[in-house]
This record gives C-alpha cells, sequence and structure tokens, in this order.
C-alpha cells in the first residue's frame, strides 16, 4: 500500500481514535501519542492492510492495544520501589514504615510458593529478566514461564487478605 492510499484510508480516522484514546488515558497528550503509535503500528504492517474490510474497528483495535501497554508502563512507573534502602520520595517514615513490613510479609508469603514459581517471579520481578534471559537460565520454554508466573501471581493475589491481618 502506497502513502496516499495509507492517507486517504487510515488517517481520515485520526479524530475518533483521539477520543478513543483519551478515554482510555484521560489525558490529551497520552492520547496524542497513543494514536501517533497506533498509526506507526499500521504504517509498519501496510503490506498487511489489504485485506482488512473495517479500517476504523481495525485500527481501533490497534490503538485499544497501544493504550493498554501505555496504561501498563505507567502502573510499573507508579509501584514503590522494592528495595527498603530505595529513595521512597515524599513518603513518610509511618508509610515508608508500613512498605517495608508489607515487603517482609510477601517475601514471606512468597516462600510458601512452589520452588519454581518463586524462583521464576524472583528473577522476573526482582531480578528484571527478560522471558528469554529466565528461559535461558531454566531451561523452561516461554510459555511455561508465563504460566508459571500466572500461578504465582494469582496465588499472591488470593493469599494477599492474609497479609492485611498480620
Amino acid at each position: 500500500m502506497d502513502a496516499g492510499t495509507f492517507k486517504k484510508v487510515w488517517l481520515c480516522h485520526w479524530e475518533s481514535l483521539y477520543r478513543a484514546a483519551y478515554g482510555i488515558l484521560g489525558d490529551s497528550a497520552a492520547a496524542k501519542d497513543a494514536v501517533c503509535e497506533a498509526y506507526l503500528r499500521l504504517w509498519k504492517a501496510r503490506f498487511t492492510l489489504s485485506d482488512v474490510t473495517g479500517p476504523l474497528p481495525y485500527s481501533l483495535m490497534v490503538l485499544r492495544n497501544v493504550c493498554l501497554d501505555a496504561v501498563r508502563r505507567q502502573k510499573v512507573r507508579k509501584t514503590l520501589p522494592l528495595d527498603e534502602n530505595a529513595p521512597s520520595g515524599e513518603a513518610t517514615p509511618e508509610t515508608a514504615l508500613m512498605v517495608r513490613d508489607r515487603l517482609r510479609r510477601v517475601e514471606s508469603l512468597m516462600e510458601t510458593l512452589p520452588e519454581k514459581e518463586r524462583e521464576v517471579l524472583r528473577m522476573r520481578v526482582y531480578e528484571g529478566m527478560s522471558y528469554s534471559d529466565i528461559s535461558k537460565k531454566t531451561g523452561l520454554s516461554e510459555g511455561n514461564l508465563r504460566v508459571l508466573l500466572s500461578q504465582a501471581r494469582k496465588y499472591l493475589r488470593t493469599h494477599e487478605n492474609d497479609l492485611k491481618t498480620d
């Protein structure tokens, strides 16, 4: 697909995509960035787009994925540091104490996980290793790693109330 056809078929939906992105992200600049990223992804896939019968729904699907990625990145940035010696910004001493206490309780809950799940979770969360690096180190496939991580996270979520009662 050439640039003229791309502009005619895909770029005419910019306003609808912007409104959708703004509705998801709630920020004008972030919405514009998301729309640009969606168009970049569409442009990179332009040679396969000729089979798409509905450009607007397809664009919205791509945009939704871009927005979800942005929301996930935003959540990761907002998480508290795992290192109890890390600077905590404007946290009060009481908040820092609560965070350290909660971290200790989460770590003790992690000790109840099966060994493989605990090992994979530590590599992924604490060490920040990629799936491919963990796969090379453990010999497990990336699919198995994702399953183990999912099971470990689910276990921690379901037992989270145990942390609040201590």
